[in-house]
């Protein structure tokens, strides 16, 4: 399994933008804002905290992984 997780902070469709160009074959999106980041409580967590494990394993599922891929 092989993610292209590229993002750029001042433009967050930058990253999704350069996949769509050029991407190696085979190889999936994964937005940082949207895959990877859980809901931001402000004076709690930073930018892009981390989702619940059950949401990203479920996720991650999305792209094929489980416990037996490497």
């Amino acid at each position: 399994v092989l993610l292209d997780c590229r993002f750029d902070l001042f433009d967050i469709g930058l990253g999704r933008r350069l996949f769509d160009d050029d991407h190696i074959p085979g190889a999936q999106y994964v937005d940082l804002n949207q895959d990877l980041s859980d809901i931001i409580k402000p004076g709690v967590t930073g930018r892009h905290p981390l989702p619940q494990r059950d949401v990203f394993l479920k996720t991650a599922a999305t792209w094929g992984i489980s416990d037996d891929t490497q």
